[in-house]
């Protein structure tokens, strides 16, 4: 599970595409729930297209499944 302070810029520092603080503390909160639960691709997908799709977002790039898979 990833840890949620390191969270950020998956492209080498292009900051675009880092996670909101609102983002980051969700993300923690759903792994907490989940615990020792699989994170699937779906629910990944899901994460990731709730967060693109989100006003904070805009003027940012898209988050993948990928980002929030790591």
């Amino acid at each position: 599970m990833p840890e949620m302070d390191k969270l950020g810029s998956r492209n080498g520092g292009n900051s675009s595409s880092e996670f909101t603080l609102a983002e980051i503390m969700e993300m923690e909160n759903l792994y907490k729930e989940i615990e020792q639960q699989s994170l699937g691709q779906e629910f990944c997908q899901e994460l990731a297209m709730s967060f693109s799709c989100s006003a904070s977002r805009a003027g940012k790039s898209a988050i993948t499944w990928k980002q929030v898979f790591m």
